[in-house]
């Protein structure tokens, strides 16, 4: 997820973000909201991170997560 997000970021490859929206789901980055950010556990840069490309319907669900993070 993480990988893939900064590589969407940075190429704009449909590949990567098609893949997130296959995957993100079954790797837990739209169903759990985390607060922690550390060498394992990277789902809530992900979800910041993603919640910044408002052009998919898709990516909505990354938003929704990175908004229910309590620091």
């Amino acid at each position: 997820m993480w990988g893939a997000a900064w590589l969407y970021k940075a190429t704009r490859d449909v590949t990567y973000l098609q893949y997130l929206i296959s995957n993100g789901a079954t790797l837990g980055g739209t169903t759990e909201s985390v607060n922690s950010f550390d060498w394992d556990n990277k789902y809530a840069g992900a979800q910041v991170l993603l919640s910044a490309v408002r052009n998919s319907f898709y990516l909505l669900q990354f938003t929704l997560m990175a908004e229910m993070i309590k620091l």
